[in-house]
């Protein structure tokens, strides 16, 4: 719908579309990050579990 308010510079418009999109994520990564991890320990591995000691 933005491209076709524009139809002279839809490779422009397209660009501008894709930068932002790319600076959005730049800045809300870290932010997620921010959270942590709740599980601080190593992943259990369905398909190659850990074997039995002893």
């Amino acid at each position: 719908m933005a491209l076709n308010a524009v139809p002279g510079a839809v490779g422009a418009g397209s660009a501008v579309l894709g930068a932002a999109q790319f600076g959005l994520a730049a800045l809300v990564s870290p932010l997620v990050s921010l959270g942590g991890d709740p599980f601080h320990g190593p992943r259990r591995d369905p398909i190659n579990p850990p074997k039995p000691v002893g």
